[in-house]
This record gives structure tokens, C-alpha cells and sequence, in this order.
């Protein structure tokens, strides 16, 4: 007959395996899905995602994900340099993109963003035309870090990013990779 102190040890031994076992599962898909180009590590350049994305910070980028309004993205520059962007979806293709008083409106309505961070540094508005039309197949993006961000609000025209020039969303499981350690 087991004792009860050898039936502790024998299932903590058994959860420790299991949770061996599913981590190096997850570390073995990631890269599977990194080497395949379904997901992409990208290094944040600049501050224009302050304060959810600092500069040097490393995320994942899914690339069969159709970003949706607020989803932050990486795009290719739209000046044509060799370089990626991170920015958030602030407008959706076909819409009317007006930003006024601190706030967004698409198609004559205001949107709200889902959490915080999505508003981090509301200055919208701030540069060039307040109200801006996108094509079926563009993207309105802005930088959470309003005063520093160079992004569809004083760029050149045409103001929307091309579905093309999207790499993909950044990964909302991980966002940060690898992932900070907890102190």
C-alpha cells in the first residue's frame, strides 16, 4: 500500500511532466509557425507606439489575420524605404475617417476603442485635414503615441494604407516576444 506523501509527490511529478510536456509544445509550434512565415517576429523601431510598444521591444506578427479597427499592425513603409511600421487600425476600408475633439468617427459615427491602450495619447486631428475618404482597399493607422507618430494623418496622399503594404496584426496572445519575465 502507497503512502499518501508518495501519492503527493507522484501527481506534482505528473503535473511538472504535463506542464513540460505542453510547454515545449507551444515553443515547438511557435517556431514551426515563425519557420512557415505564419508568424514573424518584428523588433519595434522608433516610439510612435509609446507606451504600449517601446523602442527595441520584439512581437509576433500573424500573418493570415485580417485586421479589424484597433488591432495594431505591421506595415511596410509607405514611402517605399525598407522598413516596417507598427501602427493601430484607425479606420476601415470604404469608410470616411474624421478625427475631431479627441475623438474618432467613421462614416459620421464615433467609435470607441475596445481597452485603453487603443487611446493611449488621444491628439487626433492634430495635422493636416480632419476628415479623410479611403478606398475599398485601404487602411487608416495611427501610432498610440499621438505627438510623435508619422502616420496616415500627415502623410502624403493617399492617406490609406494599402491592403499590400500590410505585413499582419500583431499576435494578441503574446504581444510582447519573447515574453518579459515576471520579477
Amino acid at each position: 500500500m502507497r503512502s499518501f506523501a508518495s501519492i503527493r509527490v507522484t501527481r506534482g511529478l505528473s503535473n511538472a511532466l504535463r506542464f513540460g510536456v505542453l510547454l515545449v509544445t507551444l515553443v515547438l509550434l511557435t517556431n514551426t509557425f515563425v519557420a512557415i512565415g505564419w508568424l514573424r517576429p518584428v523588433v519595434v523601431v522608433g516610439d510612435s507606439m509609446a507606451p504600449t510598444f517601446e523602442p527595441g521591444e520584439r512581437v509576433l506578427v500573424r500573418r493570415w489575420r485580417t485586421p479589424q479597427r484597433w488591432d495594431v499592425v505591421v506595415l511596410q513603409s509607405t514611402t517605399g524605404e525598407d522598413a516596417l511600421l507598427v501602427k493601430r487600425v484607425v479606420g476601415m476600408p470604404g469608410e470616411t475617417v474624421t478625427l475631431l475633439a479627441g475623438g474618432v468617427w467613421a462614416d459620421s459615427r464615433r467609435v470607441l476603442p475596445e481597452n485603453q491602450h487603443a487611446a493611449a495619447s488621444v491628439y487626433y486631428g492634430a495635422f493636416g485635414a480632419p476628415e479623410w475618404r479611403l478606398g475599398r482597399d485601404e487602411w487608416f493607422v495611427a501610432g498610440d503615441n499621438q505627438l510623435e507618430s508619422i502616420d496616415s494623418r500627415n502623410w502624403a496622399a493617399p492617406a490609406g494604407v494599402p491592403t499590400r503594404l500590410i505585413v499582419g496584426v500583431v499576435a494578441d496572445f503574446t504581444s510582447k516576444w519573447p515574453p518579459t519575465p515576471v520579477k
